[in-house]
C-alpha cells in the first residue's frame, strides 16, 4: 500500500507541475486553505472527508467516489504535494 501511494503521490506531483503557474498557485492556496480547516475539525466538524463531499460537486461537473477521494488525498497531503 505504501509504494502504491507513493507513487501515486508521485504521479499527483508530476501532473501538477505541468499546470500553468497561475493554477498550481491556485490550487495550492485552495488546498492550502482546506487543509487547516481540517486540521481543526475538531472544533468546526469539517474533516477531509466532508470538505471533499461538499466541495466535489463544485468543483467537478460530476461527482464519484474517485473525484472525493482525489480531493479528500490533495486536503490531507496538501503539504506533501504542493
Amino acid at each position: 500500500v505504501i509504494s502504491e501511494e507513493h507513487s501515486r503521490f508521485k504521479e499527483y506531483r508530476r501532473l501538477l507541475r505541468q499546470l500553468p503557474d497561475d493554477n498550481r498557485a491556485t490550487l495550492n492556496a485552495l488546498f492550502g486553505h482546506f487543509y487547516m480547516l481540517q486540521v481543526f475539525s475538531q472544533v468546526n466538524k469539517m474533516s477531509a472527508q466532508n470538505l471533499a463531499v461538499v466541495l466535489v460537486p463544485s468543483l467537478f461537473q460530476a461527482v464519484t467516489q474517485d473525484l472525493i477521494r482525489l480531493t479528500r488525498e490533495f486536503i490531507i497531503h496538501h503539504t506533501l504535494l504542493f
